[in-house]
């Protein structure tokens, strides 16, 4: 993974000289090296933020809305992890903005799962009964390949 990181990280530095720039590509190795980042120095470092926050800025330009829930569900679940609760909550509100306008209906509920984790790390303990539909829903899906992580395991 540590060569993974090295390489992406080549390959940023090579786009920010201007060589060869195309958007869509640096978008993805921001999500890159914040997931080689992820593996290998913890989920919650100041360069991760930076690199989701950044893959999402291009996603936005490039109206890439697969890209933009993504990066939003990595920046929620950093700041989840990192303690800002509030913060989380937003990048929560705006995942499901998003999702609303999107055909695949698990998009909503995982939105709606973040909003209710969000509200119950910052005191609301209704949160979680509001959400036990959404939760129950998603352990039925399959795992979604755009958060690596599988809602079959949490939640059932």
């Amino acid at each position: 993974m540590e060569e993974c990181r090295g390489r992406v990280e080549r390959a940023l530095a090579t786009i920010a000289v201007g060589a060869g720039w195309d958007a869509r590509r640096e978008m993805r190795f921001h999500a890159a090296l914040a997931q080689s980042l992820i593996l290998t120095t913890g989920s919650a470092g100041p360069k991760i933020k930076e690199a989701w926050t950044k893959a999402f800025g291009i996603a936005e330009s490039l109206d890439d809305a697969e890209y933009q829930l993504r990066s939003l569900w990595s920046l929620w679940f950093h700041h989840t992890n990192s303690g800002p609760h509030h913060v989380a909550l937003t990048l929560a509100q705006k995942f499901c903005s998003l999702a609303a306008t999107q055909s695949d209906p698990s998009d909503r509920l995982v939105g709606e799962r973040l909003i209710g984790t969000s509200r119950y790390y910052l005191g609301d303990w209704s949160a979680r009964g509001d959400t036990s539909k959404a939760c129950s829903l998603i352990t039925s899906l399959p795992t979604l390949a755009r958060t690596s992580f599988d809602f079959r395991s949490t939640w059932a």
